[in-house]
């Protein structure tokens, strides 16, 4: 009975490790399981944000190819109006060999005989085509102004109303080709009144027999020749007053087009982030990609100079993010106070948008001049309010300065957006995630970039999660 009593307790301790073996096993497989369930969540996460990046990517390019097709209708509509300034510089030309056949026949007359009342009658015909063309080039004047006020008037409509920048350079350019037309209608009816003019001019040449020489018989009178003087004298004035109306009209037309294309040009782009300078640098979206550069070496190299003097990486992170705050802070009121004294300097403090366009065109042109102004200013600041920190993030606010400057001075400004509640959910869209997973903010590491006020992002900001 002993021996079986040992035999069955050996067995029962057999058993109950075998059991707890199993357990044992069991609970690695769950961790085994959980741990793989959480590797293809995040996998899953990964995936998602790789096809937002993707996205974004495709809309960068989708807006930079955009930007390239206005840029080529700008400039196909600019040659447009050279090819018009060319042909009116053709008609000019006419016009002068026009003066320079009605010298010669002036000559001509001075030494032929011709029946009185023949001349006089070509002479009629003569003023009657100058009046002619002196009516249709007053009419082309009256209407390459109300076409041109017309088209101004559109503008200010479409300024005042909205509506896409789209459909702003498509109504821009059916006005355009609109005055095309009228123009190259009037331009070609010039040409025929020129046309006309010449053709009577050659064929009073062709009717005219010399004098002195043969028909001497037929000599006319000297008061008949003072008289044809008299009438050619006034046909030769009113073509020189013709061309003097003409040039007249000319520089009233161009005057209009170039003033029409600058005023359109800056309505367009004025406080319109959606129509971007391509030859700027400096333009929104490449001051983003800029910021984005500042995180990843400038921002890196200060948080390790901050472990180094025995802050945590959570404080030296919020001490980085509050030096970038009063950097762009500080930027925004400089550029505010200079434009104003700008303003008052210059008397423009009520100008129109299309005037005060360019003083902001001049002041974001100098700005990688003037930010060597900036720096000092804002580095007296951070020395007062960030004593101990400064030295070991100096690169890191000097480069902070120059992009927080050159994004304050856009028209409108970029905005750095450092809104981030904690325990809020997370924005896919606005934040990418530092060195944890979750879905709940815990403190922002990096801002948002937006294009302008309450704009789309430019560049994700950067959150750690709860």
């Amino acid at each position: 009975m002993q021996g079986l009593l040992k035999e069955n307790y050996s067995l029962k301790t057999a058993l109950a490790e075998a059991t707890s073996k199993s357990e044992d096993e069991a609970h690695d497989i769950r961790q085994l399981t959980k741990a793989v369930q959480d590797k293809d969540q995040e996998i899953m996460f990964l995936s998602t944000e790789l096809t937002r990046a993707e996205d974004t990517v495709q809309e960068l390019k989708d807006q930079r190819r955009d930007g390239q097709n206005t840029e080529q209708k700008i400039s196909k509509l600019s040659k447009a109006v050279r090819d018009k300034e060319d042909e009116i510089e053709s008609l000019i030309d006419q016009l002068a060999q026009s003066e320079d056949k009605n010298d010669a026949l002036e000559e001509k007359l001075r030494n032929v005989n011709i029946s009185g009342g023949s001349v006089q009658e070509r002479i009629q015909q003569l003023q009657e085509e100058n009046a002619s063309l002196k009516s249709a080039l007053v009419q082309t004047s009256a209407e390459s102004k109300d076409k041109v006020a017309a088209l101004e008037e559109k503008l200010r409509n479409m300024k005042a109303g909205g509506g896409s920048t789209q459909e702003r350079i498509q109504q821009l350019q059916k006005e355009n080709t609109s005055l095309q037309s009228a123009l190259v209608q009037k331009s070609t009816e010039a040409k025929e009144e020129i046309s006309d003019l010449l053709k009577q001019i050659a064929h009073l040449k062709k009717s005219a027999k010399p004098y002195p020489g043969e028909h001497r018989d037929t000599q006319i009178p000297n008061d008949d020749s003072a008289f044809l003087r008299a009438k050619l004298d006034d046909v030769n004035r009113s073509l020189e007053k013709l061309r003097r109306d003409y040039d007249v009209v000319k520089k009233e037309k161009d005057h209009a087009l170039n003033r029409l294309s600058a005023v359109a040009g800056e309505k367009l782009r004025d406080n319109n982030p959606g129509i971007a300078d391509l030859s700027d640098e400096n333009r929104p979206i490449n001051l983003g990609e800029k910021f984005s550069q500042l995180y990843d070496d400038q921002w890196t190299d200060a948080i390790e100079n901050l472990e180094e003097m025995k802050y945590t990486e959570t404080d030296g992170i919020r001490y980085l993010i509050d030096i970038l705050k009063r950097v762009f802070d500080e930027c925004v009121r400089i550029s505010e106070d200079e434009f104003s004294k700008l303003q008052e300097l210059t008397g423009t403090t009520n100008l129109p948008s299309d005037q005060l366009k360019k003083l902001k065109d001049l002041r974001k042109a100098t700005a990688v001049h003037s930010v060597n102004k900036v720096k000092p200013l804002v580095n007296k600041v951070m020395s007062t309010v960030f004593k101990n920190e400064k030295a070991a993030c100096q690169t890191y606010i000097d480069r902070s300065i120059e992009l927080c400057w050159l994004m304050s001075v856009q028209d409108p400004p970029v905005i750095i957006d450092f809104t981030a509640v904690r325990g809020t959910d997370i924005d896919d869209q606005k934040f990418r995630k530092f060195t944890k997973t979750g879905t709940k903010i815990d403190f922002l590491v990096w801002p948002v970039i937006r294009l302008h006020k309450n704009g789309p992002p430019l560049q994700k900001g950067v959150v750690q999660p709860i």
